[in-house]
């Protein structure tokens, strides 16, 4: 249920909202840059195409984001604003009095996802209940918080299409040659110079 788009409104509306209680230092723009992807059938394989599991062949989807920070405030910094972000998105997630995430994420699928919100209509026979459902499974799910790995490789979860995608869109980069040794080897598990590399152009794969 939980998509880029509505995540991008949602969690930069109340981070701003407790910047403005706890002065603290997450960079809201990092919202902006929540983006759905379909993770790689083989963890760092060679073979770039999404896995696919079920009898309709479906891809496993999941919720990425790209977070900036100034290189002058250092690396250990800029590691807790990144675990502060993910925190502050679980705790976002929790079920509560006030504000419940059930009625706004409804609200969402009503005008993007028809299909999905008459599924709930014909399943819980109203709004409310079908809100008050949604709001106990997003807080059921999230109720174990983050699991963090880090020092990890792009290719682990994300196909070529989009590693290139933020190389190109976050970092400004317009080729291959741009990027250096280093990068590349945070992008592919085990590179070297006797790898190849994607084409720079490559199309994301059809549905």
């Amino acid at each position: 249920m939980l998509k880029s788009s509505f995540l991008a409104i949602y969690i930069s509306c109340l981070l701003r909202q407790w910047k403005q209680v706890t002065n603290s230092s997450i960079n809201v723009d990092h919202c902006n840059t929540y983006y759905d992807i379909s993770i790689r059938k083989h963890q760092f394989g060679s073979e770039s195409i999404w896995r696919r599991t079920g009898p309709k062949n479906a891809t496993v989807n999941r919720i990425s984001f790209v977070y900036s920070h100034d290189s002058k405030i250092g690396d250990t910094a800029g590691k807790e604003e990144v675990i502060g972000a993910i925190n502050f998105f679980f705790m976002s997630m929790k079920q509560r009095a006030e504000n419940p995430i059930g009625p706004l994420l409804l609200d969402h699928i009503h005008e993007k996802a028809d299909k999905l919100y008459r599924y709930f209509m014909e399943s819980y026979k109203s709004d409310e209940l079908a809100a008050e459902k949604i709001t106990r499974a997003v807080n059921k799910h999230f109720s174990g918080g983050p699991n963090m790995i880090w020092n990890d490789h792009l290719n682990h979860w994300l196909v070529d299409y989009d590693i290139i995608r933020i190389l190109r869109k976050h970092m400004g980069y317009s080729s291959w040659s741009e990027v250096q040794m280093k990068e590349k080897q945070l992008c592919y598990k085990g590179f070297t110079t006797k790898n190849e590399l994607p084409p720079w152009d490559i199309q994301k794969e059809s549905y």
